[in-house]
């Protein structure tokens, strides 16, 4: 099982000098360029892969990436490396202030009735405005160490999902009806980015997230 879409993100404290320039051209001639709001270049690059479900994009605090290419765990992280890799050999942005994986994952089902009946049982204590519910979702904060997950799932169409959480909407190989998990695995952090710490981030990332995916299977039986 692999994530339909996985969106990684680092977002910086200070911007990249790439997008400063201008402050250093206003030095460079003697003037003194303001030091609460540097003067930026541009807002944002936005790059799509030619031929992939790919997009990158590099802010003066942010570099992003998304991905809803068919690709094995393996596959997505060492494209992920890669890409973050020749990002940051071009752009010197410094310390480091968040740092997340997000996954989107999907298991197929027959029936999505049941699937509610059945997430209604075991996920939650009966009441009365459970009683009345006709969808569910169970939205919680995991933690990992010093990091965080943001998980949700819930009960979903293949019509909702390419609405909402989908940019390429000319999605494949989604079921008709599926449980949808998705984990948000997070850092808070203050340090450089490095090729090591930011692999070891990633392992650990995809290790949580397949874990608490594969709990949320065996927990409901599908």
């Amino acid at each position: 099982m692999n994530p339909i879409r996985t969106i990684t993100e680092i977002r910086y404290k200070d911007p990249a000098q790439q997008f400063t320039f201008i402050s250093g051209i206003i030095r460079a001639v003697g003037g003194n360029p303001p030091s609460s709001n540097q003067l930026l270049f541009g807002g944002s690059v936005q790059i799509r892969l030619k031929e992939k479900r790919v997009m990158v994009f590099a802010e003066p605090r942010r570099f992003a990436l998304n991905i809803e290419d068919n690709m094995t765990t393996d596959q997505l992280k060492n494209f992920i490396n890669d890409m973050a890799m020749k990002v940051n050999n071009h752009l010197q942005w410094g310390q480091m202030q968040r740092i997340g994986i997000r996954t989107f994952w999907v298991k197929e089902v027959n029936d999505l009735d049941k699937l509610v009946s059945t997430s209604k049982d075991i996920l939650f204590k009966e009441n009365s405005l459970l009683d009345e519910a006709i969808d569910v979702a169970l939205p919680l904060t995991l933690v990992n160490g010093d990091e965080k997950i943001n998980y949700n799932f819930g009960p979903m169409k293949k019509q909702q999902l390419v609405q909402q959480f989908l940019n390429f909407k000319d999605a494949e190989n989604i079921p008709d009806y599926f449980a949808f998990i998705d984990t948000d695995y997070y850092g808070v952090l203050d340090r450089n980015f490095s090729k090591n710490y930011f692999r070891e981030f990633l392992n650990r990332a995809f290790e949580v997230s397949e874990k608490k995916v594969n709990e949320t299977i065996s927990i409901l039986k599908i």
